[in-house]
């Protein structure tokens, strides 16, 4: 590839002293509409997808003195992978189970029901959504099919137990997939 870049920029070099430029200048500005020759190969070698290959970084020797320890030391060499082939799974075990317990659960796509809920900083509390806000999430938040209102209500009964109620509009029932009786 070096041979390559050198061979165009001679071949500029030509072109710029056939046009009257000395020789040494020539040369200073065929290099200089060149361009930078290793970011050049860079993006060749990016191009011809053999970027891994560049990236690994060893070499024959390398190799040779693998083989020459595995050969003197077996038991030492045996040992060593051993303590690789538990040691780097041991590590990664944790993360995986961190990233199992964080990912989240499956679900059905066809019983998909969220709450959308207004949050007070002020309070640190949730607001009571109206129903003029209803009606405006219904009009712009495309990403939901349906939208119905449901507020829990507690009411004091004649008994000295209270009770737990929930109130809904029209949409709710649809939504959830039952029908009003009457």
């Amino acid at each position: 590839m070096g041979e390559e870049f050198r061979h165009h920029i001679e071949l500029h070099t030509e072109r710029l002293i056939a046009e009257g430029l000395a020789p040494g200048e020539a040369l200073r500005r065929a290099r200089l509409a060149f361009g930078n020759v290793e970011s050049h190969k860079e993006a060749a070698r990016a191009a011809l997808g053999l970027r891994p290959f560049d990236e690994l970084r060893f070499s024959w020797i390398d190799v040779k003195l693998g083989l020459r320890m595995l050969r003197k030391y077996p038991g030492l060499s045996l040992v060593a992978l051993f303590a690789l082939a538990v040691g780097i799974p041991a590590g990664m075990a944790p993360m995986h189970l961190a990233q199992a317990m964080d990912a989240p659960l499956p679900e059905d796509p066809g019983n998909r029901i969220r709450a959308i809920r207004y949050w007070d900083r002020a309070t640190s509390g949730v607001r009571e959504t109206t129903a003029y806000e209803l009606d405006r999430w219904r009009e712009e938040l495309r990403s939901f099919e349906k939208l119905a209102a449901v507020r829990g209500e507690v009411y004091n009964l004649a008994v000295p137990a209270s009770a737990g109620a929930g109130l809904a509009n029209e949409a709710a029932l649809p939504l959830l997939g039952a029908e009003l009786s009457a």
